[in-house]
């Protein structure tokens, strides 16, 4: 029995740390194309990014705007501001979510950074250009840049959206406002598509209004030249393609119920209470089929946001607790009549209670 016992640990043990090597790799991945929808599109059409990595890009394309310096020191002083303004957000993501996903948001912040100067620097790479830029002396400047930028925001949606939906799916950030608005979402019952659709709205139409200003560009009308001109459309392609994906991929409005069963199952029921915990949650009562001993399983329903939150506390009170989640829907039934017709005898037998049921209605009043 104790080898048994031995040897099922070992291969619980050789699953898990598979399982951490493999998130690992995807979120190594999902970094680098970060970096490359960072680069290649967002900063090479001019528009301007999402939460405080938008923030970092629209302070560093005013600064270049203003002094005239070369459009390469854009990516410098982008990721200068964007340490600076992640700072406090680590401190606040690790008292908030602990050390588990502020290290693997960390590595994700690590890899986008690196990869991202490395192609900015790298003499091969960085004059690469996904779509050619638009000569200004081209007759069809206006029109043709206006495409271009449009395209590959769109494209910077997909690429982001999905690298963003994947890296929230393995339980990391890219550290910005994602742990403040996963909070928010948490707390306040919001969807982080669209906080950081709007966030990212208002940060566009700030900062890309500021540029031809501080950069001395002759601006005749700034409804039709700047509001509505081709970067802060650019910019809302982008922000909207991305938020959508990341809702379809990451939707906290999916539900799941929590299984967790545990000898602790006392204390993680009391330690629930203790916090207040916004969800409540059941115990069932068990008996081991071989042990033939009593145990209490705790089911909870939860979003995906708080999914960790529970396991994290599970954890804390019993190492050794076993959790598995299920995907439940929400079904109302109050004021609800359901009706699952088989044939087509079924639909005309309610179709003509419906009526009847009218008829009858209509001469008692």
């Amino acid at each position: 029995m104790n080898e048994l016992l031995v040897a099922t640990k070992l291969n619980l043990n050789k699953v898990t740390k598979n399982k951490k090597i493999k998130g690992i790799l995807v979120l190594t991945f999902a970094s680098i194309c970060l970096a490359f929808a960072v680069n290649f599109f967002v900063i090479e059409s001019g528009i301007i990014s999402a939460g405080a990595a938008g923030i970092a890009q629209g302070i560093s394309y005013t600064i270049v705007a203003s002094t005239g310096q070369a459009d390469e020191f854009i990516i410098l002083y982008y990721w200068i501001i964007n340490v600076l303004i992640n700072l406090p957000i680590i401190i606040f993501t690790f008292k908030f979510y602990g050390r588990k996903l502020l290290g693997y948001s960390l590595y994700v912040f690590t890899v986008t950074l690196v990869v991202s100067l490395a192609i900015s620097y790298i003499p091969v790479i960085k004059d690469i250009e996904i779509i050619p830029a638009i000569d200004e002396a081209n007759p069809n400047y206006d029109i043709l840049n206006t495409f271009r930028v449009f395209i590959l925001a769109f494209m910077a949606g997909i690429i982001y959206g999905i690298s963003l939906g994947v890296i929230f799916i393995k339980g990391a950030t890219s550290l910005g406002l994602d742990p403040i608005v996963r909070y928010l979402s948490r707390e306040k019952r919001l969807n982080i598509a669209k906080v950081l659709f709007l966030i990212s709205i208002v940060n566009s139409i700030i900062w890309l209004s500021v540029q031809p200003y501080v950069s001395n560009q002759v601006v005749d009308n700034y409804i039709t030249d700047v509001l509505f001109g081709p970067y802060i459309i650019g910019s809302l392609i982008f922000i909207g393609t991305y938020s959508l994906i990341v809702s379809k991929i990451y939707s906290t409005k999916k539900l799941f119920q929590l299984n967790i069963n545990s000898e602790k199952y006392g204390k993680i029921s009391d330690k629930l209470n203790e916090i207040n915990y916004h969800r409540g949650h059941t115990i069932e009562l068990v008996t081991g089929g071989f042990s033939k001993k009593t145990r209490g399983i705790l089911k909870i329903i939860v979003n995906i946001e708080e999914i960790d939150d529970v396991i994290n506390l599970a954890e804390s009170i019993d190492p050794n607790v076993f959790i598995d989640a299920v995907e439940v829907a929400r079904v109302k039934t109050k004021k609800i009549v359901y009706w699952n017709p088989v044939t087509n005898e079924d639909i005309k037998q309610k179709k003509k209670h419906s009526k009847e049921h009218n008829i009858k209605k209509e001469k008692d009043e």
